[in-house]
């Protein structure tokens, strides 16, 4: 087995040295237009308390896996996980929303282990940058993440602006954020 091992362990090694070499040497790329979305558990931290180290790891990873799957199935790219939450971008608004009502959807499902979330996605410009995301279209879907309610996808006026036919889409209270004073947000549900 040591031999089988040896070039297993190597494989890996080459793959990892060949993903962090086209990190650093890719660019900046400035001005890429993408929807970016944030999936958070709803209730993590009280939840984390009542579980075990062992039952909390298995919990988060089962939530990202599921969630790497959904985006992955819808042509985006998984950006970070931020333990109770995951970042992930996608070329269209459409398969952002699609990732974001499913997850929704199933976390609202009782015979569903996946936990209860709420989504805030935006469109609009974005920085990518040695595998990760900037700019204001960021900020903005993590702000909508933090006012959308239990079970709920919240929208800014960039995705609103490109989701057609399928969706509907409920106009919000403006409301204030972090950096952001007048904020437009939109409850997003698909038709039925």
């Amino acid at each position: 087995m040591v031999p089988d091992l040896e070039a297993l362990q190597s494989y890996v090694w080459r793959r990892h040295v060949a993903s962090a070499a086209t990190r650093l040497l890719t660019t900046t790329e400035a001005g890429l237009t993408m929807a970016v979305c944030f999936i958070d558990i709803v209730g993590y931290t009280s939840r984390s308390r009542s579980l075990s180290e062992e039952e909390l790891v298995a919990w988060v990873e089962e939530f990202e896996d599921a969630c790497t799957g959904l985006v992955v199935d819808h042509g985006g790219r998984v950006i970070k996980t931020l333990g109770d939450a995951v970042l992930f971008v996608c070329d269209d608004a459409v398969g952002s929303a699609e990732v974001a009502l499913t997850a929704t959807e199933r976390g609202a499902d009782p015979d569903d282990a996946f936990p209860a979330v709420r989504a805030g996605l935006a469109h609009g410009e974005v920085v990518a940058r040695l595998g990760d995301v900037f700019g204001p279209t960021v900020n903005i879907a993590s702000r909508l993440t933090d006012v959308a309610r239990p079970g709920t996808v919240v929208i800014d006026e960039g995705a609103a602006a490109v989701l057609t036919g399928g969706y509907s889409l409920a106009r919000l209270r403006r409301t204030s954020v972090k950096g952001y004073s007048r904020l437009q947000p939109f409850a997003l549900r698909r038709l039925r």
